[in-house]
C-alpha cells in the first residue's frame, strides 16, 4: 500500500482533514478494507486558537471538527474507508444540575457518529468493585465495560458488554466470547469457588479451564450466537 510523507504536524483540525482527504484519495480504487484512526480529537486544535491570544475565548473549535467531518463523510463513504476517532469524557466545572459530563468537540462528533461506543473501566455485576485483574499476585489486566451510545447500521443502543482487557496483550481474545455465550443461556457462569472474584464459566457441569482452547474445540457454540447477528450467507 502507497504512503505519503507530510512534513507538518498533525496538532490542528485543518492539517488532519488535509491528511485525511490526501490519504483517502491515494487509496480510493483499491478494493481493500481501509480504516483511519484519530487518537483522539481532544488533541487537535484550530489554526484560528493557534494564531489568536491564549486568553481569548475561541467558541468555533466543535464547528470546525463538525465541518471538516462533514467534508470527509462524501469520500469515506466511495472509497470505502472506516473512520475510527476517540474521544474522551470530561466534567465541566461548577454543573450542580444534570449531567456534567461533556466531551471535547461539543456536540459534532456525537452527530457525525455512526457508531459511537463508551469505553469505561468497570464492571456490570452489582456490588463488585474489583476492576484491576490480577495474577500471580500482581496487576495484569482491568475490567472494561463496552455501551452502544448510538448505532445507525442496527438497533443495539444500550447494549452493555464487559471486557477483559491485558495490559501486555490488548483485550482478552475470548473472554467477552464466553459472556456472551452466557447471556444467551449455552454456558454457565458462577463466581463461588473463585478466590479472587473472577468469574467461572461452566459447560454441563465441566469448569472451562482454558477458554481459548474451549472456543477452538466448540466453533459451532460461536456460529449459533453470530448466526444471530449475521445472514448466513457471509
Amino acid at each position: 500500500m502507497k504512503t505519503l510523507d507530510f512534513d507538518d504536524v498533525t496538532d490542528t483540525v485543518e492539517v488532519y482533514v488535509h491528511k485525511t482527504e490526501a490519504w483517502t484519495d491515494l487509496h480510493a480504487r483499491e478494493d481493500v478494507p481501509k480504516i483511519d484512526v484519530l487518537d483522539s480529537i481532544a488533541q487537535l486544535a484550530t489554526e484560528h486558537e493557534n494564531e489568536t491570544d491564549m486568553t481569548k475565548r475561541n467558541l468555533d473549535r466543535a464547528g470546525q471538527i463538525y465541518r471538516g467531518f462533514r467534508r470527509l463523510g462524501g469520500k469515506l463513504s466511495r472509497s470505502g474507508t472506516s473512520l475510527l476517532f476517540i474521544n474522551q469524557v470530561r466534567d465541566k466545572v461548577g454543573v450542580y444540575f444534570g449531567s456534567p459530563e461533556t466531551t471535547p468537540g461539543g456536540k459534532g462528533p456525537e452527530f457525525f457518529a455512526t457508531m459511537r461506543l463508551r469505553v469505561s473501566q468497570g464492571t456490570l455485576k452489582k456490588g463488585k468493585k474489583v476492576r484491576v485483574f490480577g495474577a500471580g499476585g500482581r496487576q495484569v489486566g482491568m475490567h472494561v465495560v463496552v455501551r452502544v451510545e448510538k448505532n445507525r447500521l442496527m438497533p443495539s443502543e444500550g447494549i452493555t458488554t464487559e471486557l477483559l482487557y491485558l495490559f501486555d496483550t490488548g483485550f482478552h481474545p475470548t473472554h467477552g466470547v464466553l459472556r456472551l455465550l452466557c447471556e444467551f443461556g449455552i454456558i454457565d457462569e458462577r463466581t463461588k469457588g473463585s478466590e479472587d472474584g473472577k468469574e467461572i464459566f461452566v459447560h454441563k457441569g465441566v469448569v472451562i479451564g482454558d477458554e481459548e482452547a474451549f472456543i477452538d474445540e466448540n466453533p459451532e457454540l460461536v456460529r449459533s450466537v453470530w448466526s444471530k447477528f449475521r445472514p448466513e450467507n457471509e
